[in-house]
This record gives structure tokens, C-alpha cells and sequence, in this order.
């Protein structure tokens, strides 16, 4: 190179920056914003986290199902009993008598 090293050259070798620790200097400086370098995740816990994820949302899923499921089952138990209510009613009517608490009614006609 004419006229020797380069600027990057002299940074890196200035403060010891490794070429990616240089780029991000000259961003910052730049752009006047402090940049915040995170860690990676590993590709274990990227699928551990995926996993949980799942079964979270699995669980969630049937808990909905269930809950639906048992209001179901609840809304047919309550229409057999009213149905087994309304043919007692029935047969009370027919027959022309219906047991209460209090003691037989006799039905008036």
C-alpha cells in the first residue's frame, strides 16, 4: 500500500482490536450509538428452548380442549336431567299425580 498502512491497520494494531471489535468502534463512532454485543445461544439451548415452547403451547391447547370438552359433558348431563324432569312431569300429568317434598299433589284437570 502507498503511503503505509491503512487507517484500520493502524486502529487494529493501536488498541489490539480484532477486525469485528474495529468494525463495531467505527459503527459506534459513526453512528454516536453504544452498541450492545450479546451472547449466542448454543443450538442445545436454542432446542431446549423450542421444546418448551411445544409443550407449552401443547399444554395450552388441550387444557382449551378439556375445558370445552367438560362444558360439553356438563351441558349433556344437564339435558338428560331436564329431559328425565320433563317426563316425570309428564307421566305426573297423565296419571294425574306429582310427588313434591311436601307430599303427593293431586293434579287438577
Amino acid at each position: 500500500m502507498p503511503g503505509g498502512p491503512s487507517v484500520a491497520a493502524r486502529a487494529i494494531a493501536a488498541k489490539d482490536l480484532s477486525p469485528v471489535e474495529l468494525v463495531k468502534a467505527l459503527i459506534e463512532r459513526i453512528a454516536k450509538l453504544k452498541i450492545t454485543v450479546g451472547k449466542v445461544p448454543s443450538v442445545a439451548e436454542l432446542r431446549a428452548r423450542q421444546q418448551e415452547i411445544t409443550a407449552t403451547s401443547l399444554r395450552a391447547a388441550l387444557t382449551a380442549k378439556a375445558d370445552e370438552g367438560a362444558i360439553r359433558v356438563f351441558g349433556e348431563n344437564l339435558r338428560h336431567v331436564l329431559a328425565v324432569g320433563m317426563s316425570a312431569l309428564w307421566w305426573a300429568s297423565i296419571h294425574g299425580e306429582m310427588s313434591s317434598p311436601l307430599g303427593a299433589i293431586k293434579a287438577t284437570k
